[in-house]
């Protein structure tokens, strides 16, 4: 646009000096007339006139702009999450531990029923069984693992889920034969190292060994991650569970399975302790 109206200013000047030096008439002799404006003003007039043309005329400013990207739809807020934790302990006289003989000449004790002075009691399976219907939950890519080392199995119960690997490795010298005693997974015996995978969920599922007879483990297998093994201290923790109600169930292998009904709340956590008291 500025350059158009310099143009126009240029063409106007031309043309006045065109008209002043060029296009004027010999004057002739005679009486002398008075003059209204000189050339040199009337110049000087147009091109004042165009200068205020320009200074008043919009000029189009470009204003390069960042290219835009496409708008994500909103995601809806995260689901409020409760947790659920408590003690299992069991009734006056547990089952006394029995010692082992290894081959190496060491002496070991039987793991059916770890239970402390305070009657805690560890390794108890404590899981979700009924509540959690509607919500897919794919197994991990992670492996679980179950080792045997000092002619034990380690530990001596788990939890795996459905369609995760689980990875059998022995670490003694001498040779084991490791084998699921189940009903709703194919049964498998090979040497260590295995690695394999259960389809459906079981609870539970025996291990043993077809060499040393005293090792032997638990395997839990569910369709989701809601499952803990208590501690040394009979505890156990469910973390980040839906708010909703559940059935939660405890399992031993001495003990009577117990389960509990309870309202997990969102965003908060409750408390849930089982008493096992019935032996099997």
């Amino acid at each position: 646009m500025r350059r158009r109206m310099f143009a126009i200013a240029a063409v106007l000047l031309l043309l006045l000096l065109t008209w002043v030096w060029m296009g004027r008439p010999p004057e002739r002799p005679g009486p002398e007339r008075p003059r209204t404006k000189e050339p040199q003003v009337e110049v000087e007039v147009a091109v004042a006139e165009v200068s205020e043309a320009l200074a008043t005329e919009p000029v189009a400013t470009v204003i390069p702009t960042a290219p835009t990207r496409p708008v994500e739809p909103a995601r809806p807020p995260p689901e409020p999450k409760g947790s659920v934790l408590g003690r299992v302990t069991v009734g006056p006289d547990p089952p006394p531990r029995r010692p082992i003989l290894l081959p190496d000449g060491k002496e070991s004790l039987t793991e059916d029923a770890i239970v402390d002075r305070k009657r805690r009691l560890q390794g108890a399976f404590v899981y979700v069984k009924r509540g959690l219907d509607g919500h897919r939950l794919p197994p991990p890519a992670i492996p679980a693992f179950l080792d045997v080392v000092g002619y034990r199995f380690d530990p001596h119960v788990l939890g795996v889920r459905a369609g995760q690997e689980l990875r059998i490795t022995g670490f003694d010298p001498h040779v084991h034969l490791p084998r699921t005693i189940s009903f709703d997974n194919p049964g498998e015996a090979a040497v260590p190292p295995w690695r394999g995978t259960f389809r459906r969920k079981e609870i539970m599922m025996k291990v043993v060994c077809d060499v040393h007879p005293w090792e032997s483990a638990w395997i839990g297998v569910v369709d989701h991650p809601f499952f803990a093994v208590t501690s040394d201290e009979g505890l156990y923790g469910l973390p980040e569970m839906p708010a909703g109600r559940y059935t939660i169930e405890t399992w031993h292998e001495r003990y009577a399975s117990v389960a509990r009904t309870v309202d997990v709340p969102a965003g908060d956590r409750v408390a849930v302790d089982f008493f096992l008291d019935a032996r099997k």
